[in-house]
């Protein structure tokens, strides 16, 4: 019982401050009085509620959020982005391996899918505005080929 409620508890600060952080790693733009947050990373899970297999969108919106919170609300400095990045190498290493490996059950992923949600997660990884470009890291391994290019999957 006790864990239940401790792991309830740790799941309840995760998303309170998945909310608070939402907008941290985004750029604002207004217009009169409207203004509008503009992130990467919403593209992210619109692209990942797309592409994604459906038994995997909840895991890995799960993590695009958790990146995103682990973003502090200021500029990096040395150290503060290091688990938000990690966090999105990890999500980045799981597309990948999807068109190759299969998902569990089975599912559809194709490798023109896995780029989709491989050109976001390197596009996050690269922006200057999120992290600085002394402070940037990247997935292992090239990019993955775009699927209507010669070489393609």
């Amino acid at each position: 019982m006790r864990l239940r409620l401790l792991s309830s508890c740790a799941l309840l600060s995760l998303a309170f401050t998945g909310a608070l952080a939402s907008g941290s790693a985004g750029a604002t733009v207004c217009a009169g009085d409207y203004c509008t947050v503009l992130s990467p990373f919403a593209g992210l899970r619109a692209d990942i509620a797309t592409n994604a297999p459906a038994r995997l969108v909840q895991l890995f919106t799960a993590e695009a959020n958790l990146s995103q919170a682990l973003h502090p609300p200021n500029p990096c400095t040395p150290g503060s982005c290091v688990a938000s990045q990690v966090v999105l190498i990890v999500l980045d290493l799981q597309i990948r391996g999807l068109p190759t490996q299969g998902c569990p059950g089975g599912c559809s992923f194709s490798a023109g899918n896995a780029y989709v949600l491989d050109h976001d997660v390197r596009g996050i990884l690269s922006d200057p505005a999120i992290y600085p470009p002394n402070l940037q890291f990247a997935p292992p391994g090239s990019p993955l080929v775009p699927p209507d290019s010669p070489g393609g999957s």
